[in-house]
This record gives structure tokens, C-alpha cells and sequence, in this order.
């Protein structure tokens, strides 16, 4: 895991964006695609992801999910605490650039941003942004991201210029 960002005179320091892609969901649900809801692999999943965050130190100052219940009970299953939580709707279909996009329009005084949606989106942004030279080599997760998979992001500039050339991922987990 790389340090913890640092605040000083409004300055927070280097930025963490944590990608997850919700974890293992029902293959369908009387709610169609969105009220598709965590199996009890996935709930057990999201809990151990909310202890590597914690283990690691990772505090979210906000978190952006998709409004599908999958995402939202993954966050909730990681028991973790944020300033601020939000659906946003724009994230569920959403691709790359999208994301890039929501991302980008973050507030300058986060330090901490998890955002939790759906393959292929997340898994795509994570291998567009690449491993760093601070942290893991090649392509961690690869392309095919099971449910439940997260990968941490430094960025050492604001949220407007994500990603630069120093941007990369510094730790996985995989369930």
C-alpha cells in the first residue's frame, strides 16, 4: 500500500481513487437488472474487501456507486464509513470515458474516492490507467475482473487532470 495522503493548507495531498466492481450478484431479480441484489458469496466478499481497505488504512472521503442495488449493498456490506455517499446514475452503463468524466468533476478536497460500478467500465478504466512504478507490476487483475475485485489508484494531482503519467495502481485484491 502506498502513504497515506496527507492534508496541509488545503492541500490534500495525493489522491486515492479504490475501482470495485460490485461483488457476486442473483442473475436476476423481480426488479429487473437494477434490483438484482448480492448473493451470500458476494455479501461475505464485500465484508472481506471492507477489512483490506481498513488493514490498509483506506478512509473514503466519498463514494459514488451506481444506482443498482448491487453496488449500493456492496458498499454497505464493507461496513466502511465516508463523508459523503452518493448514487449517481450516469454510472450504471457508464463506460470509460464516462467515468473518466465523473471522476474529473470530483471536488478538490477529496482525498479518498471509492466508486463502485460494473464491468466492463471498471475493470477497462483500471487497465487504462496501468500499474505504477510505485506499486504492482503488469496487469494485475487482467481483463477479466471477477465480481468483487478492486484495485487502489494514486494520483498526484487533482481530480480535474486524472490521470497523468504518474497516475498508476498501487495495490488489488481479488476475491
Amino acid at each position: 500500500m502506498s502513504r497515506a495522503p496527507q492534508r496541509n493548507d488545503g492541500d490534500v495531498g495525493p489522491r486515492r481513487l479504490v475501482l470495485i466492481r460490485h461483488a457476486e450478484a442473483m442473475p436476476s431479480s423481480g426488479g429487473g437488472d437494477l434490483g438484482r441484489r448480492l448473493t451470500p458469496r458476494g455479501l461475505e466478499t464485500a465484508r472481506a474487501l471492507g477489512a483490506w481497505l481498513a488493514t490498509a488504512g483506506i478512509n473514503p472521503d466519498l463514494v459514488l456507486h451506481s444506482p443498482a442495488a448491487r453496488t449500493a449493498q456492496t458498499w454497505v456490506a464493507m461496513s466502511r464509513g465516508a463523508r459523503e455517499i452518493r448514487a449517481d446514475t450516469a454510472l450504471y452503463d457508464a463506460g470509460v470515458e464516462h467515468l473518466l468524466e465523473t471522476i474529473r468533476a470530483v471536488e478538490p478536497d477529496v482525498a479518498t474516492l471509492v466508486l463502485i460500478g460494473h464491468a466492463p467500465a471498471v475493470p477497462q478504466l483500471a487497465q487504462a490507467v496501468g500499474a505504477s512504478e510505485r506499486g504492482v507490476d503488469g496487469d494485475p487483475l487482467g481483463p477479466g475482473w471477477p465480481a468483487g475485485a478492486a484495485a487502489v489508484v494514486e494520483h498526484q494531482r487533482t481530480w480535474a487532470e486524472f490521470p497523468d503519467a504518474g497516475t498508476g495502481v498501487v495495490a488489488y485484491r481479488t476475491p
